[in-house]
């Protein structure tokens, strides 16, 4: 029986749209948070730095 291989392609694809996914959510949530000023900026750089290091 042979061995199962992994489709790297595909989990790499997968983890991609992952990665946008957060992103994409992130900004949503600093965008909601203009009365609390730090947090937002908290939250951009959570974002920016998960883009920067995908």
């Amino acid at each position: 029986m042979p061995e199962p291989t992994m489709n790297w392609e595909a989990l790499y694809k997968e983890a991609s749209a992952a990665m946008h996914k957060a992103y994409h959510e992130l900004l949503n949530i600093a965008t909601h948070l203009d009365d609390r000023k730090e947090v937002q900026k908290r939250v951009w750089r959570v974002a920016d730095y998960l883009m920067r290091h995908k």
